[in-house]
């Protein structure tokens, strides 16, 4: 067995230094994993050891005190630093340091610039055993992500993608097994994102005034970008979020989503997202017995081949699963009651699936690392070529216990 461990100890490399970045470095110091960390880059360096063992605990630590402090590097072992001034530089330096053996590597990318630099940064990993990524931005677009996902095919890398959409909630999971098996029907996803819009809608309903409720959100450290626009960016991240799943779900039905534009403000909208309009909307939905809420819909429909995607505030209805609090979480409810599985028997009509989780930084940290060590796993069981590089769907290729038991839960449930 010690063997075996031994076989599956990859190299890994880190992209970006925020707050996922350094969870996931501090997760180092316990060395259980089945990879070690042997560079490390932020927006302006690559921090390489040249060590077989890769950075240490102690070596992580003082990565991260040096990036909050921006004193003097401090003295690492076999550590050199590369310094770059444009993403191709980056891209280029990143590829020379894994190219010679890029199937033994897994990448975690934690950053979130441009598109356009994201998306060659992670065209370039591509070829690796596994990517992990909590990065949103190259797989928000549609022509970008199927790029990707061709590439990763091709190259046979395993895609570690539920941090792009919300880890909490194994979206990346539940979908990709719901739309391998889909014969024909509809299916409706309702997402309720993320766990700062849900907190704050759950502090104003319980009588918190809208100063109170920002300061504690700030203070808890759920406000990305705290002072006015801070609500503003949450919904950005929700909307950044619904197009990754619903870009998803086009690749697996090979069709391009249709995203539905609000061309006007409708009635039971507020009319800007300052934190005190969407307070007072949220508080005269709940007046009349519904649940305002920032909602995203993805509707996968047979018939006519379309999939659609709408993100908006929308006042959800009394007895509908998402219409009530979720304390700092994100929750998302499945109808797939017209839908046809090939698990389907007889006339049975199939209920919701919904599922709710907290979210953080700590948690997306640990998400992709679980996800990497997954991957090291069942890339060495057979067979050898994964027929998707989805991880769930390559774990339930390959026998993976998990993958089965989340398959044979929506069987129960849909």
């Amino acid at each position: 067995m010690r063997d075996l461990v031994s076989r599956m100890k990859c190299k890994a490399g880190v992209l970006g230094l925020g707050k996922v970045g350094k969870n996931l470095l501090l997760r180092q110091i316990h060395g259980s994993d089945h990879f070690r960390i042997h560079w490390v880059s932020d927006s302006k360096r690559v921090y390489r050891v040249n060590r077989q063992s890769g950075f240490t605990g102690q070596d992580c630590k003082k990565i991260i005190k040096f990036k909050q402090t921006h004193t003097a590097f401090p003295e690492i072992p076999k550590c050199e630093i590369y310094e770059f001034e444009n993403v191709s530089q980056q891209t280029k330096l990143l590829n020379d340091l894994i190219t010679t053996d890029k199937k033994d590597w897994v990448i975690f990318d934690t950053t979130f610039t441009r598109k356009e630099d994201d998306y060659s940064i992670a065209n370039t990993m591509m070829g690796c055993k596994a990517y992990c990524a909590g990065n949103k931005t190259a797989w928000t677009d549609y022509d970008s992500c199927d790029k990707l996902f061709r590439k990763a095919t091709e190259t046979q890398t395993l895609l570690g993608l539920n941090c792009t959409v919300g880890v909490w909630l194994d979206q990346m999971e539940i979908l990709p097994i719901m739309l391998q098996n889909l014969i024909s029907g509809k299916i409706i996803l309702l997402k309720r994102d993320n766990s700062s819009l849900n907190l704050f809608f759950e502090k104003i309903g319980s009588g918190l005034t809208v100063e109170k409720t920002i300061l504690e959100l700030e203070n808890s450290g759920h406000l990305d970008l705290p002072g006015p626009d801070a609500l503003l960016t949450e919904v950005k991240d929700q909307t950044m979020k619904a197009h990754i799943a619903a870009n998803v779900c086009g690749i697996m039905r090979s069709t391009r989503p249709v995203f539905k534009n609000q061309q006007a403000t409708r009635p039971d909208e507020p009319k800007s997202f300052e934190a005190k309009e969407l307070a007072e909307w949220h508080l005269r939905g709940r007046k009349h017995g519904d649940y305002p809420a920032l909602v995203s819909e993805i509707n996968v429909d047979t018939s006519d081949g379309m999939i659609d995607l709408e993100v908006g505030f929308a006042e959800l209805k009394r007895g509908q699963p998402l219409a009530r609090d979720f304390v700092g979480k994100c929750a998302m409810s499945i109808d797939a009651s017209a839908a046809k599985f090939k698990w389907s028997k007889g006339t049975r009509k199939p209920a919701q699936f919904m599922r709710s989780g907290y979210g953080g930084a700590k948690k997306t940290a640990a998400k992709l690392i679980a996800e990497a060590n997954r991957a090291i796993i069942i890339s060495h069981r057979k067979p050898k070529v994964c027929r998707s590089p989805i991880l769930v769907l390559a774990a339930l290729e390959k026998g993976e216990q998990a993958a089965k038991l989340l398959d044979r839960k929506l069987r129960l449930a849909l």
